[in-house]
């Protein structure tokens, strides 16, 4: 084999690998892109039953209040806490903010977990 039939091959070899790694990186983006979108979903959905937790129950906090996720299941207002095959657990953080209220939901969920969740 010569020298520049040689550099050809190791050229197609070398084009063909990376082609394989772009296209597997992708695939694994769209898959975590997948996974953290229904966990994203569940944070939200916390958030949205918490609020009218807050407002049926008229518990408006002075400073703060944690609401676990098992509370909002208890009183029916979340129907499960298994998110993509894992049981998650979770709560949302009620802050007083002058005249407002925040809600900031935190969940773990297998590998995933919300950053700041303690």
């Amino acid at each position: 084999m010569t020298g520049y039939k040689r550099m050809r091959v190791i050229s197609v070899v070398w084009g063909a690998l990376l082609i394989l790694l772009v296209v597997g990186l992708t695939i694994i983006g769209f898959v975590y892109k997948h996974e953290t979108t229904v966990y994203k979903e569940y944070e939200d959905l916390l958030v949205k039953q918490a609020t009218s937790y807050v407002e049926d129950h008229s518990m408006y906090p002075e400073e703060s209040l944690k609401i676990t996720d098992e509370e909002l299941l208890d009183d029916g207002y979340i129907e499960t806490t298994y998110v993509n095959g894992h049981d998650c657990t979770g709560y949302v953080m009620v802050l007083k903010t002058g005249e407002t209220y925040d809600f900031e939901s935190f969940i773990r969920c297998g590998n995933y977990k919300t950053k700041g969740y303690q």
